[in-house]
């Protein structure tokens, strides 16, 4: 189901597919969220094309001057090849910078503490250490992966508003409520959505206390 079609359902309709009312909400503010991100993905997107435009006229702008260096003599022109020479070398550290980026993916990882009071998940709020948090996490990254991290995120030293880590049993979800398998990697996860990946930490009393 993708963002706009969910967007657009009723939370009666949401409620065959998520039982909790609680979650549904949370569920929508993620999703609008996300709408708001790709709006403004793709205005970046088309400046940096018209960027890219400008950037090629102006090179072919040097082109034509360095023709000009080549009637005027061989001394203009031995510094327009310096030039070009360091500007090979820029690109190339950009080109090696965007296969470091390549590497990893921008995930969003939130808290959502079960309450038996009405036998519901509710998202932790930032005030009470909880949030929606940004990573940069490597595409090998598997599902457990999210949720240890995630732990690291939300139990500082093992310790939260809520009370220790040791005092809670987790799992791991996407935010439509599914699970997430155990092989599934971060690259996995982009690839079935082509969105941004959201994982919701949940986390309830393990049934030791």
């Amino acid at each position: 189901m993708d963002p706009q079609t969910f967007l657009a359902m009723s939370d009666e309709q949401l409620h065959t597919y998520i039982p909790a009312y609680g979650d549904i909400y949370a569920a929508r503010r993620y999703f609008k969220d996300l709408m708001k991100r790709e709006h403004k993905n793709q205005r970046s997107d088309s400046l940096f094309k018209k960027l890219r435009r400008k950037m090629g006229k102006e090179k072919s702008s040097d082109s034509e001057e360095e023709g000009e260096g080549d009637k005027k003599g061989t001394r203009k022109k031995s510094k327009k090849t310096d030039g070009f020479q360091l500007h090979s070398n820029r690109s190339e550290k950009l080109r090696g910078n965007s296969n470091a980026k390549k590497a990893v993916r921008q995930i969003e990882i939130g808290w959502f503490d079960y309450e038996y009071d009405d036998n519901a998940y509710h998202q932790v709020k930032t005030p009470n250490g909880g949030g929606a948090r940004h990573v940069s996490a490597p595409k090998s990254w598997l599902s457990n992966d999210i949720m240890e991290h995630g732990k690291k995120l939300f139990f500082r030293n093992g310790k939260s508003k809520k009370g220790m880590v040791t005092e809670f049993d987790f799992e791991i979800r996407n935010f439509m409520g599914e699970s997430i398998e155990e092989d599934c990697t971060v690259a996995d996860l982009y690839d079935e959505t082509g969105l941004l990946c959201q994982a919701m930490l949940l986390c309830y009393l393990s049934e030791i206390q």
